[in-house]
């Protein structure tokens, strides 16, 4: 079942296009994380489900009604900002009740309840008549995710809300808002434009750029099999090649020529003889070898270390090819023992990776 639905949804600000028809769908019960570089839109789809704004074309639907012209607070959607807007004279119990004591619908002794629950629930019993500078910054956080959520909303948005925390504590809050989502079963509409929080939290991931959705898949969908360039450069490293197709062979294999070699490339798509394409292959899936260590190179690509890069878990090797003088980074996990991984600036190696982990797409100008 869908609880939210965009239906051919554009904005336009002084006459700047800020979204081009969108139609998206939101599961309910799910994680939807929307990600992209600042300024593709995200925000301005959240203000749009919010009632903030309004669209200039287009429906949006929440629980099956069209909330196009409905005002805010008649929607049953709340938002976590970046900012957490947190009252700074009130208590952490009050800034929580805030949005009960407006409504005047609830008992004291019913909202007592629920903010006790909702104070449980993100753990901050201990804190209840400490005021927002008394917080922390993960400890505020909590506070603006309980405001909202003790409203019970059908769905909460959350614009960019990690965003100012330190690397330690923005991951402790990721684990935090995932095990806070299933808890509740609430639609959790995310903002963000870091790949990571979005592959490590999302049950589904939107990808915007340039006020447009480019692909639509679980975090697995769209970092291993990206549709199109702008999806692939944005989500992770990779290295992409232009080649040349020869054939289209049974099991779904593309036959092309990468660098003045025949390779065989796993391909869902059907191409032509003699079409370009881009062939992408992520640093993880790429082997370096050093020259003692190859027999037969048949498969293999020969190139020179330019940099190897310490990373703590892994080592990126940049490594120029002889063939086209092309760039290619291999990312290896980093074994103390291991003296293969030891590579000096210069040095001669080989590269190579299995056949089948590449992604052909369509070959796009640039």
């Amino acid at each position: 079942m869908n609880v939210v639905a965009l239906q051919g949804v554009s904005q336009s600000i002084h006459n700047h296009d800020i979204l081009h028809d969108i139609n998206l769908e939101v599961r309910e019960g799910e994680f939807l994380t929307l990600l992209g570089p600042s300024g593709c839109g995200k925000t301005t789809l959240l203000q749009l489900i919010s009632g903030c704004a309004e669209p200039v074309k287009g429906h949006i639907f929440i629980d099956n009604k069209d909330v196009v012209g409905l005002p805010p607070h008649k929607r049953h959607v709340h938002t976590v900002f970046q900012s957490y807007a947190l009252f700074p004279h009130m208590t952490v119990y009050d800034n929580i009740a805030f949005g009960l004591r407006c409504q005047k619908k609830t008992s004291l002794s019913e909202m007592d309840t629920r903010i006790k629950a909702i104070l449980k629930m993100v753990r901050l019993e201990k804190y209840v008549a400490r005021k927002p500078h008394q917080l922390s910054g993960g400890q505020q956080q909590r506070v603006a995710i309980a405001r909202a959520i003790v409203n019970e909303p059908r769905v909460l948005l959350l614009d960019e809300p990690l965003s100012s925390l330190d690397y330690r504590l923005r991951k402790n809050m990721q684990l935090e808002l995932k095990r806070l989502q299933r808890q509740l079963g609430i639609t959790f509409i995310f903002v963000t434009h870091d790949q990571e929080e979005a592959l490590s939290m999302s049950d589904r991931i939107v990808v915007m750029a340039d006020g447009k959705i480019e692909q639509i898949g679980t975090p697995r969908e769209v970092y291993e099999n990206p549709k199109s360039l702008t999806v692939a450069r944005f989500i992770g490293e990779v290295n992409i090649f232009d080649a040349v197709v020869v054939e289209m062979s049974h099991h779904k294999k593309l036959i092309v020529n990468l660098l003045d070699q025949i390779r065989a490339t796993a391909c869902t798509h059907a191409h032509a003889p003699g079409e370009k394409v881009h062939v992408l292959i992520r640093p993880e899936d790429v082997r370096v070898w050093g020259q003692s260590e190859v027999t037969d190179s048949s498969h293999m690509f020969a190139g020179t270390v330019e940099e190897a890069i310490y990373k703590g878990t892994t080592v990126d090797v940049i490594v120029r090819l002889t063939a086209n003088h092309h760039v290619i980074t291999a990312s290896e996990f980093f074994n103390e023992d291991d003296d293969r991984l030891e590579y000096k600036m210069g040095e001669p190696v080989w590269v190579s990776w299995a056949s089948g982990w590449e992604v052909v797409l369509p070959y796009e100008t640039e």
